[in-house]
């Protein structure tokens, strides 16, 4: 049996194990995209390790550290998920799906959504953050809108539109979330989505600050996908392989 732990990097060592483990994810991002990421000024923040971030998490598989992410401070109400990313030999273990949940774990109010046809699998993520006390939202649709109507458990939801399962109408809305997890037919390394065309993510977030999540295979990412005026980029990307931070 696999033992996998994740605890806040606070030591020597484990600060290191962190930081040697981002410098991956610099090495992996560059290679993938064949360009640098000196724009993102990583000389700086890897001489000054870890002055720019407010927490580290580190993933253990049998003892071995393997994946590590962490939470840069944008106010005193809000904070950033940085630099998730996983060893090659911790990949298959929902290592990265374990860090996001750890990772969001001080975020009040999550947007999921109710998975059709080849999209990742929800069911079990929502019913882990419902059982941690989380506020959970799934997408609802009034005519060319969208909004986020909260749920207590799956008798919440019924049958809606595009036969897609939706919060019920005496569920609370509140579109004024922490974190949106959105659904993924195909996606760029920039984080350009493509979904089933109708666009209500991409009205939804244009003016809305959360921090948004693709769950998608690997073989759904498309190296360039043409960026339209009306197209949001998502800000993370997991995949059953990796987990990377878009190159907006």
């Amino acid at each position: 049996m696999q033992n996998i732990q994740i605890i806040k990097a606070k030591t020597p060592e484990d600060i290191s194990m962190v930081r040697s483990i981002f410098l991956d994810y610099i090495n992996f991002i560059e290679g993938y995209l064949d360009h640098s990421l000196d724009f993102q000024n990583t000389t700086e923040e890897f001489s000054n390790f870890p002055s720019v971030y407010k927490t580290l998490l580190l993933a253990k598989l049998n003892n071995n550290p393997v994946a590590a992410c962490a939470l840069k401070q944008l106010s005193d109400n809000a904070c950033e998920l940085k630099r998730l990313y996983c060893r090659p030999f911790g990949r298959g273990h929902k290592i990265g799906e374990s860090l996001v949940i750890r990772a969001i774990k001080d975020a009040k109010k999550i947007g999921l959504y109710y998975p059709i046809g080849s999209e990742i699998l929800t069911q079990d993520i929502i019913q882990e953050l419902i059982s941690k006390g989380k506020e959970v939202f799934l997408p609802k649709v009034m005519g060319e809108n969208m909004e986020f109507r909260k749920i207590k458990d799956f008798s919440s939801l019924e049958s809606g539109n595009f036969d897609i399962m939706e919060p019920k109408e005496d569920c609370e809305v509140d579109n004024y979330l922490d974190i949106i997890v959105v659904p993924t037919v195909g996606i760029s390394p920039a984080g350009v989505r493509l979904g089933y065309g109708h666009g209500f993510y991409d009205k939804f977030l244009e003016k809305k600050d959360a921090v948004t999540i693709s769950l998608t295979l690997e073989k759904q990412i498309i190296k360039n996908i043409p960026k339209s005026e009306q197209d949001i980029s998502i800000d993370w990307i997991i995949t059953e392989d990796r987990m990377f931070q878009s190159e907006k």
